[in-house]
């Protein structure tokens, strides 16, 4: 039985806690919506509680960050503060705050946050402040790489960006099709290196283990985009089958969603070979049914009888391709299209010209073929 001194000196106790947690609350900057131009600064490494005033677990949390606050607190370079998810509600949502005590923060030339995932204590969190404020590197250095090695690091900050449309390549060592599919990406990367808004990234799925169980990535290879407004994730499946991942389909799907028109490599002209008159008539061949299909390519037979010989042969290559899609179904165009891509890769084939021009008219037809997306 507790004895009444032991009983005073458990109150005296219990109120030194409560006084040490409430004067902590004081000691860290709270930022919401009218403030938070003021302490957020690109040219400061921020660091900042996200936390629940009801939620007891958050209460240990909030005193040792205002213990690292005061530690740094003439380090005019850092800022240490907290954002009351209940009152914030629109920060809470701005920066997708889904767990009621998160520690997020913001390296120097950047605005997107980033999860702290290590230990909660004033000594793993001071130590883990000084490392990175002390690196100089701004985000903008991340995209000098075609390829973008993702880690814990700068997962965040690199799919976060809302001003990038990025897609993230999913792999491991031990997988197979990963293998097979690291040189496409590389050589997709390279087309897209210098585009300001559109990002290739790759993650090693059994490296950071943490970061696909939080992106929920089941099997390997995927591939997951994150367009400017949709953060969440979406996976890419480009067809029916394992084929379509090819660098064409990945160039295409991107070239979509980022709003550009990059090219192969090997065609000097994506327009060689190709007539604007019967481009319109492939589109509507790709949008209709097989027998409204069979009504077009009679009547695309009729109008070239009117062409010179030679744009009446390019025509018949337009008829070719409409009758042998009907009768292989329209995998037989991506399917064509790889074919004739190893065969200019490898270099081994005497009608180069002819097949260049085969393969732009076929990307014609493929482009409204937004199944194979």
């Amino acid at each position: 039985m507790k004895t009444k001194t032991s009983c005073f000196a458990s109150i005296i106790l219990d109120m030194n806690l409560l006084w040490i947690f409430e004067i902590s609350l004081v000691l860290c900057i709270e930022i919401n919506e009218e403030n938070i131009e003021d302490h957020l600064k690109k040219e400061k490494f921020s660091l900042v509680l996200f936390f629940a005033p009801w939620l007891k677990s958050c209460d240990k949390v909030v005193g040792v960050i205002s213990e690292v606050e005061a530690y740094f607190r003439n380090r005019d370079d850092i800022f240490i503060g907290k954002i009351d998810t209940y009152k914030s509600l629109k920060l809470a949502s701005h920066f997708r705050i889904d767990d009621y005590c998160s520690l997020k923060y913001f390296v120097k030339g950047s605005k997107v946050p980033e999860s702290y995932e290590d230990t909660i204590s004033k000594e793993s969190i001071i130590k883990f402040i000084e490392a990175k404020s002390n690196d100089q590197e701004l985000t903008d250095s991340l995209y000098k790489e075609p390829l973008i090695e993702l880690n814990l690091d700068n997962f965040d900050r690199v799919v976060k960006n809302e001003n990038k449309f990025v897609i993230v390549y999913f792999y491991t060592s031990w997988c197979k099709k990963c293998t097979l599919l690291s040189k496409t990406i590389r050589q997709v990367a390279q087309i897209f290196q210098n585009d300001k808004d559109c990002v290739i990234a790759q993650l090693d799925g059994e490296k950071w283990f943490n970061i696909t169980v939080k992106e929920k990535i089941g099997v390997y290879p995927t591939f997951v985009s994150y367009s400017k407004t949709e953060k969440d994730g979406k996976l890419y499946y480009p067809g029916k089958f394992d084929e379509n991942w090819t660098y064409y389909n990945i160039t295409k799907f991107l070239n979509i969603n980022c709003g550009l028109r990059k090219g192969t490599a090997e065609a000097e002209d994506e327009k060689v070979g190709t007539l604007d008159e019967l481009n319109v008539y492939a589109k509507h061949f790709m949008q209709q049914i097989d027998t409204k299909r069979k009504k077009t390519v009679r009547h695309v037979i009729q109008l070239i009888q009117e062409f010179s010989p030679h744009k009446r042969w390019k025509g018949e290559i337009y008829v070719d391709l409409m009758t042998t899609i009907m009768k292989e179904g329209d995998i037989y165009i991506s399917n064509e299209i790889n074919r004739i891509e190893r065969l200019l890769h490898a270099g081994i084939v005497q009608d180069k010209e002819n097949l260049i021009q085969k393969k732009n008219i076929l990307k014609e037809f493929n482009y409204y073929n937004r199944d194979e997306l």
